[in-house]
């Protein structure tokens, strides 16, 4: 069966960013928004994909004590399908940091014309904030999909992290990402 996301069609230039939809994240707190960024995928003109990979002394071992997501180990590896989708419109970010919106990518998002960008993923009160704030600082408009945010330690994180993302980007662009279906939907009913 077709997910309900599979409708989009975002304006073009499209972009999203699926921030560390990867198998080191994925418990019962996150689980749920697979299947709905897996659908999305497809529908954007760009697609870049983060994945956290550990760094052996980096500054999350360091500060947060924390070793996983290792190099080769299935945890650092995505956990949705980017095989359909044609290399030059998707990039895979290998990070060791906490924002998938480096700067390669900014470069790469800016050079194709792109004003929104849609994010999604994991964990919505860390790496998702913090590559908003990165969007933002650059002036391009971030389109949070709220329902295709989650994070790994559940509530109350994940609640504490959407109302952080409340007053940076402001309400209008925090969206589910059923809205945007609808929206794009009523849209192409007009046109026709």
């Amino acid at each position: 069966m077709e997910h309900p996301y599979a409708s989009l069609q975002p304006a073009s230039p499209s972009c999203l960013i699926a921030v560390d939809m990867q198998h080191q994240f994925l418990n019962a707190h996150t689980r749920h928004i697979l299947p709905g960024v897996q659908a999305l995928v497809d529908r954007f003109d760009y697609v870049v994909c983060s994945r956290y990979v550990h760094l052996e002394g980096g500054p999350v071992e360091r500060f947060k004590k924390w070793e996983g997501a290792g190099e080769n180990t299935l945890g650092a590896q995505l956990a949705i399908n980017l095989d359909a989708r044609p290399g030059s419109r998707t990039r895979v970010l290998e990070k060791h940091y906490f924002g998938a919106f480096s700067p390669e990518v900014r470069e790469w998002v800016l050079n194709h014309g792109i004003e929104e960008v849609y994010v999604c993923g994991m964990d919505t009160d860390i790496c998702v904030l913090k590559t908003l704030f990165d969007i933002v600082e650059t002036g391009l408009r971030p389109i949070v999909l709220k329902d295709l945010t989650a994070t790994y330690a559940g509530e109350p994180c994940y609640s504490h992290g959407m109302l952080s993302i409340k007053r940076l980007v402001g309400r209008e662009q925090i969206l589910d990402a059923s809205e945007v279906v609808a929206e794009y939907q009523s849209e192409q009913a007009y046109h026709i």
